[in-house]
């Protein structure tokens, strides 16, 4: 500036989802009601209208980590390496755990989509089709 002052200037990091995102998120958080089903860490299941539903430790761990992956497609790759702890488990593994989540979560298998050619994503609110508001977590 000619006037000898010092330009301040203010610089928001809004993450990868930019102003949209961050709003989005803003208004998710204000509309937020009990959820239809959580996963219970103490029991490692999935509790749905108030019932524990067994998992196996790698349905508790896919549910988990997508979940913790809010809303975000997670790959295959992903999963085997994060959830399975191994680089590769054969062709059809992880599809076979994600079959099993959606028939456990019943009528919310909605909510866990597949994204062809990429992998999966754990979807809340409109996106399913319903409204399901965000998973809790124990």
């Amino acid at each position: 500036m000619s006037d000898g002052s010092v330009d301040e200037t203010l610089r928001l990091d809004l993450g990868a989802r930019g102003i949209l995102g961050w709003v989005a998120s803003l208004v998710d958080a204000h509309a937020r009601v009990d959820t239809p089903w959580r996963l219970d860490e103490a029991t490692r299941a999935l509790v749905l209208g108030g019932q524990a539903v067994a998992l196996s430790k790698l349905e508790y761990g896919a549910l988990h980590y997508l979940a913790d992956a809010a809303g975000r497609v997670v790959t295959r790759d992903e999963l085997l390496t994060q959830v399975w702890g191994q680089q590769y488990g054969g062709s059809n593994v992880v599809d076979a755990v994600i079959r099993l989540l959606r028939k456990k979560l019943g009528p919310h298998a909605a909510a866990l989509q597949t994204v062809k050619g990429f992998g999966y994503r754990l979807v809340q609110g409109r996106e399913a089709g319903f409204p399901l508001p965000p998973v809790s977590l124990e």
